[in-house]
């Protein structure tokens, strides 16, 4: 049973996309993830361990504002209130897209993409973003799901497929849990499928329009804005 659009499934798939676009972005600029963390990590291991230069500092600048992201988005969405706090929600989805607008508006000015200014605008601005969307989807409640950790939502996909196809031997099909499973794993195989659609995406408008580029995870962030702000506070999924 496929996946419905509800108000959370739909704002982790745009977050999603945003993520495959930032990092394809930063890494073809930098060579430095902002959204996935795992592998900025393992490239400012690199880093030093081999030679401490400009490629470090750019991990770290990703590494500290990726953390400031973080905490910022985990004060504006608060653990404390029970359900999902849409409107708190809203407010750190409206502050991630100014930011995701400014780093649109880099490529749009009249400056280099290659000096190292340039560069780390991008790192501090994407990875501060993709920071404060980590704290936003970990708030949204769907277990096993996450945009910037791919690798995570990745094994849980997995993972569920070898549960669910056991638990079809020795439960009814029709059984509520099955069901609850098979919408997670397409929600989760939809995550997959768009942060590698997005890479792609991106790579390819970056070879041919870099000016317009940053535009590809800024609609994404804005269809995510439209989105949470259309949505009642009653609903749920």
């Amino acid at each position: 049973m496929p996946a419905q659009p509800t108000p959370r499934r739909r704002t982790v798939l745009f977050f999603t996309w945003a993520a495959g676009c930032v990092d394809a972005i930063v890494y073809i600029a930098g060579h430095v993830f902002t959204a996935n963390m795992t592998g900025n990590a393992v490239l400012l291991g690199i880093s030093l361990g081999s030679n401490i230069s400009a490629q470090t500092l750019r991990s770290l600048i990703a590494l500290i504002t990726f953390i400031a992201g973080i905490f910022l988005g985990a004060l504006l969405v608060s653990e404390e209130e029970k359900g999902i706090p849409w409107k708190r929600i809203r407010i750190a989805v409206l502050v991630e897209t100014f930011v995701m607008a400014l780093f649109a508006a880099v490529f749009l000015l009249p400056v280099s993409l290659h000096s190292e200014s340039t560069i780390a605008a991008l790192i501090t601005l994407s990875a501060f973003a993709m920071g404060m969307q980590s704290a936003i989807v970990k708030r949204l409640n769907l277990p096993g799901i996450a945009t910037t950790y791919i690798t995570g939502t990745m094994t849980s996909l997995m993972s569920g497929l070898v549960h669910h196809w056991k638990a079809e031997k020795e439960l009814p099909e029709e059984a509520e849990e099955l069901i609850q499973a098979e919408r997670s794993m397409a929600l989760q195989a939809w995550v997959f499928i768009l942060y590698a659609l997005a890479a792609v995406a991106s790579a390819v408008l970056y070879r041919h329009w870099p000016a317009v580029v940053a535009l590809l995870p800024l609609a994404a962030i804005v269809a995510v804005t439209i989105s949470v702000y259309v949505q009642k506070e009653a609903a749920s999924s």
